[in-house]
């Protein structure tokens, strides 16, 4: 196994009464074996700390790695409590050690009757679970070169996100510079055309004010016509009428 790998150590530990366990099956990829199993051992017999479907992960002093301790649920035939316990490097994520823990309990059961596993010894599964303890160790405990190019690349994916939503927002702001020249166009055409317009109503209306005038100025004119030709007819009439009279 690469010494370089991200999982060192990775087991499954029978919880008994009390503080009492047994680790049933282990797998580990160097020589220190002894001392993860020492302190997984004392991890362990705080039994009123565990909680069941919750991940503990606690650093190790002056080391580079972390313990993992995740029981999982009892559930159908499998009602015994269990406890999957690994050793893995601190630059290990949260959701690979999630996938480790749920993959070597899923494959463990599978692999193992619930009587098995009651009646089982300190390190007495260890052969038959040898192949999907390594098989777990393999998918999910990339080496750290390769762990730090997924968080370069998720780094990548994120700076590339938002440059394409910085360049989309460059976009919108385009947009809105040419919709305010365009509105700032209309309204000067709007000006333009509105006083155009107010010009063409005071040359209308000055028109109209001529004419209108012109018109009163010719009935009147007419009206005098007529009242000067009555009264002189009536002038021509009231002299004949005297000189009639006069003969």
């Amino acid at each position: 196994m690469d010494k370089k790998g991200m999982i060192k150590y990775v087991g499954v530990a029978r919880l008994d009464a009390g503080s009492d366990h047994t680790i049933v099956a282990s797998y580990c990829t160097d020589e220190y074996v002894n001392e993860y199993e020492k302190y997984i051992d004392k991890i362990l017999r705080q039994d009123s700390k565990l909680k069941e479907g919750k991940l503990l992960r606690i650093p190790a002093s002056k080391e580079s790695y972390d313990f993992l301790v995740k029981l999982p649920r009892p559930e159908g035939d499998y009602d015994m409590r269990l406890a999957i316990v690994g050793v893995v490097d601190r630059l290990m994520s949260k959701s690979k050690c999630a996938a480790l823990c749920k993959q070597v309990t899923q494959d463990f059961k599978d692999n193992h009757k619930p009587r098995q596993i009651i009646l089982a010894e300190e390190s007495s599964l260890n052969g038959s679970s040898r192949k999907l303890l390594m098989a777990a160790i393999q998918k999910h405990g990339n080496d750290k070169m390769a762990e730090l190019n997924d968080q370069l690349g998720a780094v990548k994916a994120q700076m590339k996100t938002n440059l394409l939503a910085a360049v989309e927002r460059g976009d919108n702001l385009d947009d809105i510079e040419v919709g305010t020249r365009d509105l700032m166009d209309g309204a000067q055409r709007f000006n333009k055309t509105s006083a155009a317009l107010k010009r063409m109503m005071c040359c209308k209306n000055v028109k109209m004010t001529i004419c209108l005038t012109l018109l009163i100025l010719t009935i009147l004119t007419i009206i005098i016509v007529i009242a000067v030709c009555t009264q002189g007819d009536t002038c021509s009439q009231k002299k004949n009428d005297n000189n009639n009279n006069n003969n």
